[in-house]
């Protein structure tokens, strides 16, 4: 029998920032296929964020070969069929490009701006396997208002969950708190399943940023350290302006982070409060809160994703030559991080 698998407890802390999830889940990718493209290649490329936070075609990305990526105004270079159809195409594109995150929540949004349609539904919605992963988020939410029902916890973290048991309650109670919550939104009883489901893609949308907020924030702390090591440096410690550049970021992804908490903390405090005191308006007040921070929001976490995710995967082992590191940190790290802080802060 092979001696058992032993974790080292000293090995650095492993995140995956959405890589092994399906392109729809991810806030920095965007499959193009259900965009109304008429260039078939170009709907089967993907546009993602590069670490500059700007926007890029993907055309192929696999183990061993990298990621092949074109600019927008490249795309005449490399797709040469019909040049009226490939203009309009690349229209689309660029107004596609503009937009800060590729969640399906903000681009709910987005795309009525910019006025850009999907062909498929489906395309702006979490995968089945996303919207099991969280669950557990999902609950924190959901648990107020079932336990305004029924009175005690019930096991209902989807949506599809929550309506089934307002639509089959077990007890008399639970219909008479029913009637009393459809009375109190001046809705009839068989809209309640209706105004839960609204419900419960608010709840799963804030689950859906709490989730990212989470493994950003969760990996900020060890980049900070990773960085600060290069300060006890000879190379590093003589040169001021990289001692500078080190203290600068430092500063502003806590910043960063430290105010996207404060906006989940807020978003709690409301959601808790909601069915406390019912009424008419609550709920619509509480979701166009909501909404009116989703593409601020967006733009905010998938920003600090890219670049995590990026220093993740070139620095998996949290090592590094001093003067990689610098060069990463200033042509990978710096680029784009002051938009990214003002976006969230204001200044």
């Amino acid at each position: 029998m092979a001696d058992p698998v032993h974790m080292d407890a000293n090995a650095p802390k492993t995140y995956d920032f959405g890589a092994s999830e399906a392109a729809v889940d991810r806030l920095y990718a965007l499959p193009l296929h259900d965009v109304p493209l008429q260039t078939l290649g170009l709907k089967k490329a993907t546009m993602i964020k590069n670490a500059h936070l700007e926007s890029v075609l993907e055309l192929f990305r696999g183990d061993g070969i990298g990621s092949g990526q074109i600019r927008i105004d490249e795309i005449p270079q490399f797709f040469t069929q019909d040049p009226k159809a490939l203009e309009e195409d690349v229209e689309i594109l660029r107004r596609l490009a503009e937009l800060e995150s590729f969640d399906v929540f903000s681009l709910r949004i987005e795309l009525r701006r910019i006025n850009v349609d999907f062909t498929g539904t489906e395309a702006l919605n979490l995968s089945p396997e996303k919207r099991a992963e969280l669950s557990e988020y999902m609950a924190s939410f959901t648990r107020p208002l079932i336990m305004k029902i029924y009175g005690q916890q019930q096991d209902a973290s989807e949506a599809s969950e929550l309506i089934d048991l307002v639509r089959k309650p077990n007890r008399e109670d639970a219909m008479r708190a029913l009637k009393e919550l459809a009375d109190t939104l001046k809705i009839e009883l068989e809209d309640v399943p209706k105004f839960l489901e609204e419900c419960g893609d608010v709840f799963l949308s804030l689950s859906y940023f709490r989730d990212a907020l989470d493994e950003v924030t969760g990996a900020i702390p060890d980049m900070i350290d990773w960085m600060n090591d290069l300060k006890d440096n000879f190379q590093v410690r003589s040169d001021p302006a990289n001692q500078r550049v080190i203290s600068e970021i430092a500063s502003d992804l806590t910043d960063i982070s430290t105010s996207l908490v404060g906006r989940f903390d807020m978003f709690d405090q409301r959601s808790q409060k909601l069915w406390d005191d019912i009424d008419p308006h609550a709920f619509e007040n509480f979701r166009d809160f909501v909404r009116d921070h989703h593409v601020s929001l967006a733009a905010v976490l998938c920003g600090l994703t890219v670049k995590m995710k990026l220093w993740a995967e070139r620095f998996p082992s949290r090592g590094g030559a001093p003067m990689k590191r610098i060069e990463f940190i200033k042509g990978e790290m710096l680029p784009g991080l002051a938009r990214i802080k003002k976006r969230e802060t204001g200044h």
